[in-house]
């Protein structure tokens, strides 16, 4: 064989010329150099498990992509917030749990916008957690005040209900809903640690939204 680099002849199975030092490339039988370093193996993966592999890609971007964008709310969430919105006395919670439309509903139906109805809404759950005090007695402070709950039913609503919340709903210019649930809580006043007074059982009505439950409107604390 010949040197692939300087063309001088060297033994057939030699791997470096003897003469300039340059590696030597295997000769197929076209005379054809061959670069076995730079070649690469090809996998052959079978049509089957190729449709598994991608089986797989689209659950785990299902999961990845998908879930996150319809993350919902649950009824128990729903009511913990709103309870949180009272003893925190923030507005801001407070509308949370309502849907989207309705709140922007109500906002339009003040002249101030938003930021106005919020410091209404502030003022109310204020003067709200103040009574609440006036209830406890004496020696406690707003922070020591607070509302603790119970679910003792959720049922569903009957056709009737549900066609009442949405003529209430389409008065508004809100879409109707199909999945309204009744749900019945108890509620406790609490000071510091200390059970002061337990309330009558109250309903709230709570309609699902985009995947979240919603209060249908969040003032049924004025029940207590």
């Amino acid at each position: 064989m010949y040197c692939t680099k300087c063309g001088k002849q060297i033994s057939d199975d030699s791997q470096f010329c003897c003469y300039c030092g340059a590696r030597q490339i295997p000769i197929v039988n076209n005379n054809t150099p061959i670069n076995t370093a730079n070649k690469k193996t090809k996998i052959k993966i079978p049509l089957k498990n190729k449709k598994i592999i991608i089986g797989i890609i689209v659950v785990v971007l299902a999961c990845v992509i998908i879930r996150p964008m319809v993350k919902g709310r649950s009824i128990e969430n729903t009511i913990d917030l709103f309870m949180e919105a009272i003893n925190d006395m923030d507005a801001e919670k407070m509308i949370d749990t309502m849907s989207e439309d309705h709140v922007n509903y109500l906002i339009n139906k003040t002249s101030g916008g938003r930021a106005e109805y919020i410091k209404e809404g502030n003022q109310y759950l204020l003067e709200l957690k103040k009574g609440l005090l006036s209830e406890a007695g004496g020696g406690y402070s707003l922070d020591d005040i607070s509302l603790d709950y119970e679910i003792v039913s959720v049922r569903d609503c009957t056709e009737e209900e549900i066609d009442k919340l949405n003529e209430t709903l389409q008065e508004e210019n809100i879409d109707p809903v199909n999945n309204v649930k009744q749900v019945t809580i108890s509620l406790t006043l609490k000071a510091g640690t200390s059970e002061v007074k337990s309330y009558n059982d109250i309903d709230m009505q709570m309609m699902k939204v985009k995947n979240k439950w919603c209060l249908t409107y969040a003032d049924e604390i004025g029940d207590l």
